[in-house]
């Protein structure tokens, strides 16, 4: 709400924005998973607090992060995060969208990646379901007046409504078959993204010649590649060499997403000046599922050597 202050990283998803841009909280922005800046920031505020004799309650603080980044298949460092938490007084919130039903040994994300409780260590959790869960609306974590809050205020139960009967039903199923049949859905979701990591970052390096590298988390269903910075690389049009790669493996039968370099600017109701950060690196998005089998990535694998050395030589 007006008047809150959100620590909030620069490399999160377009819905977190929004949802940022709409709490009309003052914003203070750190750069991506960069604990050293956080926690400048931080100190910064603490300084401005005592200088101007701020109380420690005067104002409700939260470090707003994305627990998997959909924009660069990252993973938040989440145990420095909260001992920075701690530290400086402030909630945190997570948004486990990317991450729920992938990551942890039951599929219950960052904070069971990193063994850190939900309530203690993490006061709010938000929850998108159509990533994971293959339906729609969300899920959040919390205490009751949080998840009251929510239910009632948020945008989807003012604007809209309720979910129908039979996206609810197939949350709920996904959920069943999360918690009953790993064997069939976290297992070979697990399994296929460090088969197809390994079998990515060996294809960059030795067929590829380090033209692009795998700049995503080794656990992350989102791979994402990047072009290096060499000598080789220096006169290449970066974004026209990813634009042109993509559709070559689409013209294979090989979807991929080109995440082009943006920028986003955030109304600041404060000021007559709009916060602009960047809000996602160019590079190439590949994701994984249970569904894939090893040979379906092989071929995947293939498609996209070879389109990589299509589009190099037609550059040269």
């Amino acid at each position: 709400r007006g008047g809150d202050l959100f620590a909030a990283e620069e490399g999160f998803w377009e819905p977190l924005r929004t949802g940022v841009s709409l709490s009309r909280a003052h914003v203070k922005w750190f750069k991506h998973n960069d604990m050293q800046d956080l926690r400048r920031l931080l100190t910064q505020i603490q300084a401005h607090d005592q200088k101007v004799k701020r109380p420690l309650n005067a104002q409700r603080r939260f470090l707003v992060v994305e627990g998997l980044y959909k924009q660069t298949g990252t993973i938040v460092p989440l145990k420095e995060l909260v001992q920075l938490k701690h530290e400086f007084s402030y909630r945190l919130i997570l948004d486990e969208s990317n991450s729920f039903g992938c990551l942890g040994k039951t599929g219950r994300g960052v904070h069971e990646l990193y063994d850190c409780p939900l309530m203690h260590d993490v006061e709010i959790t938000t929850i998108a379901l159509e990533n994971g869960m293959g339906a729609i609306g969300g899920i959040t974590v919390g205490s009751d007046e949080v998840v009251e809050h929510q239910r009632l205020s948020g945008s989807g139960y003012c604007f809209s409504a309720s979910s129908p009967p039979f996206t609810a039903t197939a949350a709920i199923q996904s959920l069943e078959l999360l918690q009953t049949n790993k064997e069939t859905t976290l297992q070979p979701l697990q399994d296929n993204v460090a088969y197809l990591h390994h079998k990515l970052t060996q294809l960059c390096h030795v067929t590829l010649e380090d033209v692009l590298l795998v700049t995503s988390a080794p656990e992350s269903p989102i791979l994402f590649l990047q072009v290096a910075d060499i000598p080789e690389t220096r006169d290449l049009d970066e974004l026209l060499f990813l634009e042109e790669v993509v559709q070559e493996c689409l013209m294979h039968g090989v979807t991929t997403s080109n995440n082009k370099k943006s920028t986003t600017s955030i109304p600041n109701e404060f000021s007559s000046m709009a916060c602009v950060v960047e809000s996602s690196p160019p590079g190439i998005r590949i994701t994984v599922t249970a569904s894939h089998t090893h040979e379906h990535l092989d071929h995947c694998l293939r498609i996209f050597s070879e389109s990589v050395e299509v589009v190099l030589n037609r550059s040269q």
